[in-house]
C-alpha cells in the first residue's frame, strides 16, 4: 500500500514554489509584487493543507481554493481597495473577477515597472493561488509526487514571460529550482525503492531525514545567494517586446497640424510654464516620422508603438554621458494629448484633481521619445518630468561616422523637387556628417523666414507636398520653421538619412526660475540618426529676422518725356445674332413629377407594413400547419392532426396541456380550463352590474337519413336524451350547412352499427348563456379528441366525408378556446417553438394491426357516425 508523504518531504516543494513565485517581483519595482506572489503560494498551500485534513474531493477543492482566492484578494493584491485593507468589498470583487480574464493581455502592454497600476497584481497572485493549491494537492495526494513540479514549473514560466525584460535573478533563480527540483525527484523515486514497513531499521529514516534537510537547506542557500552575487541586468526575451498595444495614435491629430495656430493665434499667450530648464535646453513634444503627402504624423509602425507606463517609464540604463534634467511644467493655455516634456523619458509624476486619471492613461514610445495621455492636457495641470539628455557632439567627432540603422516607415507623396534639390544640395559630399550639414546650412543660409504674421510677408501655412514644391522651386525661399524642417527631412530621407522632424518648445532667452513658454516659442527641427550616437539635432529654418524684401526698380538712365497717344479709331461694332436659347424641357416633366405628399404617404405605408410583416407571417405560417395537418398523409393522420390543431390553439391560449395524456384527458383538462374562463367571466359581468345572459332555446336538428358520413345523435322524439355516458351531445347541420354539436359526448361510433336516424329533434330547456356556451365548448372539444381516437384506433376506415366533420368540429373547438382567450394569442409564438407537438410514432402492434385488412360490410355506404349508445 501507497504511504502518503509526510510534511517535512514536501518541504522542498514548497521552497520551489516562492523562488517560482519570486520571478514577478522585478516586473513591479517595488514590493507589491512580491506580496502579491507569495500571498498567493499562501493561500494556495493554506486551502490545499485544510482540504487534506478534511478529506474533501477534488472538485470541493477547486470551489474552496476560488472562494480563498475572492477572499484574500483585498490583503494579498488589492490593499486599496479592501476595506480597512483586508476584508474585500465589491469593488475587490470585481476587479479579482474582470482581472483573471482580462489581467493576462492588460499586463503585456504595459511598460515596467507596473506598480503605478494597482489592479496588475492580480495576475501574479492568481498564479500563486493556483499553483500552491495544485503542488501541495498532487504531491499527497496521488501516487506519483513528482508530477507536483508541473504548476511549479509553469508559475516560473509565466513568471519569465509575463515578467520584466530586466529581471537579474530570473536566470539564476531557474538554475537553482531546476538542481533542486532534479535533486528532490531523485531523492522521491529512491524513497519508493527503500521498503516502508514498520521493520525498516531506524538508521534508515534518519539518513533519509538528514538528506531531506539537507537539500532543502542547499536549496535555500543557492536561491538566496546565487542571485545577489550576480547582480548584472542583461536584457532577456519577454512576450511583451513582442505584443503591438490597443491604441492607435492615429485617432489623434499630428501636432505639427497646429503649429501655425501656436505662432500666429496663439503667439502672446502664455502656453504653460517651466521650471528647471537649462540654457540652450529644448522642451520635447512629439517626433514624427512618417509623411503621405499631407501630413508628416507619428508612426504607427509596431516597432514604435506606445505602450502604457506609470510613474516610471523605463527600466533601461542611462546611455553613458548623458545628463539627467528634471521640468517641472504647469499648463496654461495649451491643451491636446501630446505631452510637453518628452525624451528619453525616465519618471513623469502628476499632481492634482486629475493625476490619477492622467497617470492612468499615459502612453510612451521609447523609439520616438514621445509621451501622451489620452485624457488629455487642461489649464492646471502639473507634472514633473525626468529625462536622460543626450551628449552632444560636434562635427569632429561626428566625422567619418555612418549613419545607423533605424526601422522607419517609408514615406509616400514625396515631391519630386525634394529628391532633385537634394542631389543638388549635397554635390560631391561624401561624409555623412558633411551631406546632413549641406542640406542643413543651404535651407539655413539662403531661405528667408516669414510665418504671415505681423511684420512678415504672408505665407501659406501647411506642409503638404504642394507647399513644400512651392518652398523648394522659388527664386527665394520663404516659410517658417513647418516648411524648413519638413523639407530637409525629406530631402534627408530621398538621400538614405535616418531622418524625422520633431516639434517642441524652447524660448528665445533662458533664464533662472519659472520660464513663461509662448505660442511663439514653438519650434520644429530635424534629427538624423548616426550610428554609436544616436539622433543628432539640425535646424534649417533661417533666422527670424532674415526677412525677404522686394529691391528698388534701377533707373532708366534716358527717360523719355511721356506724350499724351490719341486713342484710336473706333472699330466698327460687331453685330451678334442672338438665338433664343432652346427649350429642352419636357412639358410633362412637372405633370411627370411625383408629389411629395406621395413619398411620404409610401414611406409611412412602409413603415406601417415592417410592423405588421411579423404579425402577417405568424398567421401565415400557422394557417399553413393547419392546410398541412389537414391534406397531407394518411386519413387517420389527418383526423388526428385535427386534435394536434385544438392543442396548438389551447398552448397559445395559454392553457397548459400535459403531452403525457391522452386525448380524452387532454380534453377534459382544457374543458376544466375553458369552463373556468367562462365562470370568471360571467362573475366579472355580474360585479360590473351587467345583465345576466340570454337564455336561448336549443334548436330541433334534423338530420336526413342515409347520410353515411354525418354524425347524428341518438334522440327519440318526446323523450329524454337516451344516451348512455351522460351523452346529451346533438351533431346536426343547421340552415347554412354548418355541422354543429350541443350537449356533451362520450361515445362516437363509426361503421355499420351506427343507427340510421330520421329526422329527430329534442325541445331544450332555457338555460343561461354561459352554461350553455360552456356546455357546447366542452362538447366540441371533447367530441374532436373522441373523432381523432376513433379515426386511430378503429378497425375501420375513415371516409373522406367523416373526416371533413371531424375538422369542422375542430375548428369549432378551436373557436372555442379563442373566446375565453386574448386577443394576442393568434400571435402567439408557442404552439409555433413547442418542439413535441407532433403525433407520435405508433407501436409496433399498432402497425401490424394497421396492415391487416379492414372489415367492410355491403352496408358501409349508409353508415352514419352517431354520438350517443351503440346500436
Amino acid at each position: 500500500m501507497r504511504r502518503r508523504l509526510a510534511w517535512r518531504d514536501v518541504l522542498p516543494l514548497i521552497v520551489l514554489l516562492f523562488a517560482a513565485a519570486a520571478t514577478w517581483g522585478p516586473l513591479y519595482g517595488d514590493a507589491t509584487g512580491y506580496r502579491a506572489a507569495f500571498g498567493g503560494v499562501l493561500v494556495g498551500l493554506a486551502v490545499a493543507v485544510l482540504c487534506l485534513r478534511l478529506r474533501l474531493t477534488a472538485w470541493l477543492t477547486a470551489v474552496l481554493g476560488v472562494v480563498a482566492y475572492l477572499l484574500f484578494g483585498g490583503v494579498c493584491a488589492l490593499p486599496t481597495t479592501a476595506i480597512a485593507g483586508i476584508l474585500p468589498g465589491s469593488t475587490t470583487l470585481r476587479i479579482l473577477l474582470v482581472q483573471a480574464i482580462n489581467g493576462w493581455k492588460d499586463l503585456l502592454t504595459i511598460s515596467p515597472p507596473v506598480s503605478a497600476f494597482p489592479n496588475a497584481t492580480v495576475l501574479p497572485y492568481l498564479v500563486g493561488v493556483a499553483a500552491g493549491v495544485l503542488a501541495l494537492s498532487i504531491a499527497m495526494r496521488t501516487k506519483r509526487p513528482e508530477w507536483s513540479l508541473l504548476p511549479v514549473g509553469l508559475q516560473l514560466l509565466l513568471g519569465i514571460l509575463w515578467g520584466s525584460q530586466y529581471a537579474p535573478y530570473a536566470r539564476w533563480i531557474g538554475l537553482a529550482m531546476g538542481v533542486l527540483g532534479l535533486v528532490w525527484c531523485a531523492w522521491l523515486r529512491e524513497r519508493r525503492r527503500v521498503t516502508l514497513a514498520e521493520t525498516a531499521s531506524q538508521s534508515a529514516l534518519q539518513r533519509r531525514r538528514l538528506g531531506a534537510a539537507a537539500i532543502v537547506l542547499t536549496g535555500a542557500l543557492v536561491a538566496g545567494f546565487a542571485g545577489p552575487v550576480l547582480t548584472h541586468s542583461e536584457r532577456r526575451f519577454a512576450i511583451r517586446d513582442h505584443i503591438t498595444p490597443q491604441l492607435n495614435v492615429r485617432e489623434y491629430s499630428s501636432p505639427l497640424s497646429r503649429f501655425r495656430s501656436y505662432v500666429d493665434q496663439q503667439g502672446k499667450e502664455t502656453m504653460f510654464t517651466v521650471k528647471g530648464l537649462p540654457q540652450g535646453g529644448r522642451i520635447r513634444l512629439a517626433s514624427l516620422d512618417a509623411y503621405n503627402g499631407i501630413v508628416y504624423n507619428v508612426s504607427d509602425s509596431p516597432s514604435e508603438a506606445f505602450r502604457r507606463i506609470g510613474t516610471v517609464a523605463t527600466q533601461d540604463v542611462a546611455p553613458a554621458g548623458s545628463t539627467e534634467q528634471t521640468l517641472e511644467i504647469t499648463i496654461d493655455k495649451y491643451n491636446g494629448v501630446w505631452i510637453p516634456g518628452g525624451g528619453d523619458l525616465q519618471e513623469i509624476n502628476f499632481t492634482g484633481s486629475r493625476s490619477d486619471d492622467l497617470t492612468s492613461s499615459l502612453y510612451y514610445s521609447p523609439q520616438l521619445e514621445t509621451v501622451l495621455t489620452t485624457e488629455g492636457l487642461t489649464s492646471g495641470d502639473t507634472y514633473t518630468t525626468t529625462v536622460n539628455v543626450p551628449q552632444e557632439y560636434s562635427d569632429a567627432e561626428l566625422a567619418g561616422r555612418s549613419f545607423g540603422a533605424v526601422e522607419m516607415e517609408d514615406n509616400t507623396g514625396v515631391p519630386t523637387i525634394a529628391v532633385q534639390k537634394a542631389q543638388e544640395f549635397i554635390g560631391g559630399k561624401t561624409d555623412p556628417i558633411e551631406q546632413a550639414r549641406a542640406l542643413e546650412q543651404v535651407l539655413y543660409t539662403t531661405g528667408y523666414y516669414t510665418d504671415g504674421t505681423e511684420g512678415y510677408r504672408s505665407s501659406r501655412p501647411g506642409h503638404r507636398a504642394q507647399r513644400i514644391t512651392s518652398l523648394l522651386d522659388a527664386d527665394h525661399m520663404q516659410g517658417d520653421d513647418e516648411q524648413y524642417a519638413v523639407a530637409m527631412a525629406l530631402m534627408a530621407r530621398a538621400s538614405g538619412m535616418p531622418a524625422r522632424v520633431v516639434m517642441g518648445f524652447y524660448p528665445d532667452s533662458y533664464g533662472d526660475g519659472t520660464i513663461e513658454i509662448t505660442g511663439r516659442d514653438a519650434h520644429v527641427w530635424v534629427e538624423i540618426y548616426f550610428d554609436g550616437v544616436g539622433w543628432v539635432t539640425f535646424d534649417p529654418t533661417p533666422p527670424r529676422d532674415q526677412k525677404w524684401t522686394e529691391p528698388d526698380p534701377d533707373p532708366q538712365p534716358n527717360p523719355q518725356p511721356q506724350v499724351l497717344q490719341p486713342p484710336d479709331p473706333p472699330d466698327d461694332p460687331v453685330e451678334l445674332e442672338i438665338e433664343p436659347a432652346e427649350d429642352n424641357r419636357d412639358d410633362s416633366a412637372d405633370e411627370r413629377e411625383t408629389p411629395r405628399w406621395l413619398f411620404f404617404l409610401l414611406i409611412g405605408a412602409l413603415g406601417i407594413l415592417l410592423i405588421l410583416a411579423p404579425f402577417v407571417l405568424i398567421l401565415l405560417l400557422k394557417r399553413w400547419r393547419t392546410k398541412r395537418r389537414r391534406t397531407t398523409g394518411a386519413a387517420d393522420v389527418r383526423a388526428a392532426g385535427a386534435w394536434e390543431d385544438v392543442l396548438d390553439t389551447a398552448r397559445d391560449g395559454n392553457i397548459a396541456v400535459d403531452p403525457r395524456q391522452t386525448r380524452g384527458e387532454q380534453a377534459r383538462s382544457i374543458s376544466a380550463v375553458v369552463t373556468s374562463r367562462l365562470r370568471q367571466r360571467k362573475l366579472d359581468e355580474a360585479s360590473s352590474d351587467a345583465t345576466a345572459a340570454q337564455a336561448t332555446p336549443a334548436r330541433a336538428v334534423s338530420v336526413p337519413a342515409g347520410a353515411a358520413s354525418v354524425p347524428t345523435a341518438v334522440t327519440p322524439t318526446g323523450t329524454q336524451s337516451a344516451a348512455p355516458h351522460g351523452g346529451g351531445a346533438t351533431l346536426g347541420t343547421d340552415s347554412t350547412g354548418a355541422t354543429g354539436l350541443r350537449g356533451d359526448t362520450e361515445a362516437i361510433v363509426w361503421g355499420p352499427h351506427a343507427p340510421s336516424a330520421a329526422s329527430t329533434s329534442i325541445p331544450a330547456e332555457p338555460r343561461p348563456r354561459q352554461d350553455q356556451t360552456a356546455r357546447r365548448s366542452r362538447a366540441v372539444i371533447s367530441s374532436t379528441a373522441s373523432l381523432a381516437d376513433r379515426a386511430v384506433f378503429s378497425w375501420h376506415d375513415i371516409s373522406p366525408q367523416d373526416l371533413n366533420v371531424t375538422w369542422d368540429i375542430a375548428e369549432q373547438a378551436k373557436a372555442a378556446i379563442r373566446r375565453v382567450s386574448s386577443r394576442r394569442s393568434r400571435f402567439s409564438l408557442r404552439s409555433l417553438r413547442y418542439s413535441r407537438h407532433k403525433v407520435p410514432r405508433p407501436s409496433l402492434w399498432s402497425r401490424l394491426v394497421a396492415r391487416l385488412p379492414r372489415r367492410r360490410d355491403d352496408d358501409s355506404a349508409s353508415d352514419s357516425p352517431v354520438i350517443g349508445e351503440d346500436n
